[in-house]
């Protein structure tokens, strides 16, 4: 049984888009269980199947919100899964085994390996109990070899759409991605911003072709997020790709991203068109500055504004914004035709 472990595992479910998401869920349980063990006495400390039980009531609705909404990627007979006490039956964060000593228990978290092994049990655990309700019995083992296999065969039509034709398919017009470790704490989930799956077509750097790769898009301000190890693994197996990966900030202020991508150079300087900050005539005389005191370039500054206008023009609540913007490139356009010592 335990060979058929691997199909929920790193490989599948990176091309599926879901490593990160499990991760986090790993990270979560983690915490709920370090929560709960400081604050118990260490010259007391109970056997870790009691830690177990007193975890159970937070560890529950962690796996119901994933299991709920997941639940396509382990099964299609089912609309929606529900963790129940016979599928967390025996689960645990953590790993127990006797050192030198036959009386002394060794007690440290399972790995993220051994935690996917365990977490499948759980999914396969309520499947079986759904299915012997509305059909003959099936052993546990056999359930546990249809889930695999459904998860192995789900994640090969994933890998088939990986590889894209650079003559049918254009990489994605804005090539800045918002790198996270942490799904639950980016910064438009902390802003209740709206967050859905999306597709990123990138451009190999060796200009050999496209693939592409799983994102969450913020439909509120135009973000495009991609989880750090979902990033690493496509690199790794299929190549590097041409995009600007920067940092996400849960401390940016509502205002900052509408008005300009907080990584670029003009918004270090003070640029934005966040309606009642800057007049029309304050920002183009902080444009003329920035020319004059040669601290940006004319590329430099219309580069970053363009890039702005590629990631918000489809955004019904950034017309305004976008409309400053295209004001201010055609503004400086005609600027620099009469003072050609700032091209």
């Amino acid at each position: 049984m335990s060979k058929l472990l691997c199909a929920f595992n790193e490989s599948n479910l990176a091309v599926m888009g879901l490593y990160d998401a499990v991760y986090d869920m790993y990270i979560e349980l983690k915490h709920i269980y370090n929560s709960t063990i400081k604050q118990l006495d260490t010259t007391k400390l109970p056997f870790p199947e009691k830690v177990d039980d007193m975890c159970r009531n937070q560890v529950r609705p962690v796996m119901e919100s994933f299991i709920s909404s997941h639940t396509s990627f382990f099964s299609s007979d089912y609309v929606k899964l529900h963790i129940n006490a016979y599928g967390l039956k025996g689960f645990s964060m953590l790993d127990t085994k006797h050192g030198a000593n036959p009386l002394q228990v060794i007690v440290s978290y399972i790995t993220f390996r051994s935690f996917l092994d365990k977490f499948l049990m759980v999914v396969v655990r309520i499947i079986a109990q759904r299915r012997n309700r509305q059909a003959p019995y099936k052993a546990i083992n056999i359930v546990f070899e249809e889930v695999n296999q459904y998860i192995d065969s789900l994640a090969a039509q994933y890998r088939k759409r990986i590889p894209m034709s650079s003559v049918n398919q254009a990489p994605s017009e804005n090539n800045h991605l918002f790198v996270y470790s942490q799904f639950s704490q980016i910064s438009c989930n902390q802003k209740k911003h709206h967050i859905v799956p999306d597709v990123f077509c990138a451009e190999k750097c060796d200009g050999s072709g496209f693939y592409s790769i799983p994102i969450h898009c913020c439909e509120t301000c135009g973000r495009k997020f991609v989880g750090k190890y979902t990033l690493d693994y496509y690199q790794k197996e299929f190549g590097p790709i041409c995009i600007v990966a920067q940092k996400d900030s849960t401390t940016d202020s509502p205002n900052a991203f509408p008005c300009l991508n907080q990584e670029s150079e003009l918004h270090a300087q003070g640029y934005n068109v966040v309606e009642g900050q800057m007049s029309e005539e304050e920002r183009r005389c902080l444009l003329i500055s920035l020319l004059q005191s040669r601290k940006m370039t004319y590329f430099e500054i219309s580069r970053d504004i363009k890039n702005a206008i590629h990631m918000q023009q489809h955004l019904p609540l950034r017309t305004s914004a976008v409309a400053k913007w295209k004001r201010d490139l055609e503004f400086l356009s005609k600027y620099i035709e009469s003072h050609s010592e700032f091209k």
